[in-house]
């Protein structure tokens, strides 16, 4: 993990040029935190409320609620309950789920309205506002999944969750999340790119925490390009090219 500091006037101006790093990859963009459950809606205010940019940076942060009806909103209530662990023997999948999912997956770009445009860059808080994954990586914008730190009582029931949702969600890039620190005020936030092999970290004060967000979404974008051909974002495969 790579530190962040104040502490000191050297840390201080690591923080400063941290700071200035992020906005300057970010500029131009808006990061959208989007959410549809009450378990997704927390974390993307909190989000949202946390990344701060100079008003001449050229950043935009704006929340993006969804709504859904039945039977897609229950549906999306049981696949947060199990990645959140809930027993996944009482909330067995079916391939009438299957076909809902998929059904709203190809709903992705009606969902997203006249919202989110070419790199800008979405971080998804739930299993409801996953099913616009895809529509928003054709959108040519960079999409990461906000990882939840807290501990699974049925770990398997989250990996159930996830076989389901993947093949519908390939417009996922990279994974964004925060985790206490042992013994000290602050946390660790990092960013990963599975298809690049990408892992970035930061060791934050309580103080850094906004700037140890926006380098985690700026090394994203930074990362995800890499992937790119011609310029054009392309949704990746499953598995990497080897």
């Amino acid at each position: 993990m790579e530190p962040l500091r104040t502490t000191t006037s050297r840390g201080a101006r690591m923080l400063e040029l941290a700071r200035r790093r992020a906005e300057d990859e970010l500029a131009g963009r808006t990061v959208w935190c989007v959410a549809a459950l009450p378990a997704g809606r927390k974390p993307a205010w909190a989000l949202r409320a946390s990344l701060h940019f100079r008003e001449n940076s050229g950043v935009a942060v704006s929340c993006l609620e969804l709504f859904a009806s039945e039977p897609l909103a229950e549906l999306a209530e049981r696949l947060e309950a199990m990645l959140r662990g809930a027993d996944a023997a009482r909330d067995r999948l079916s391939e009438a789920d299957d076909g809902t999912y998929a059904g709203a997956c190809l709903e992705g770009d009606t969902l997203l309205g006249d919202a989110v445009m070419p790199e800008d860059v979405v971080v998804l808080h739930d299993a409801l506002a996953a099913v616009t994954a895809d529509a928003a990586r054709e959108r040519g914008a960079h999409v990461a999944w906000r990882i939840d730190a807290s501990s699974a009582s049925h770990p398997g029931a989250a990996a159930a969750a996830w076989d389901f949702m993947r093949p519908h969600t390939r417009g996922i890039g990279g994974y964004v999340g925060a985790w206490p620190a042992p013994r000290r005020h602050g946390g660790r936030i990092a960013s990963a790119l599975p298809a690049t092999g990408a892992l970035s970290g930061w060791d934050v004060g309580s103080g850094e925490m906004p700037v140890g967000w926006s380098s985690a979404l700026a090394t994203l974008v930074h990362d995800d390009r890499h992937e790119t051909v011609g310029g054009t974002i392309h949704v990746r495969p499953t598995v990497a090219v080897r």
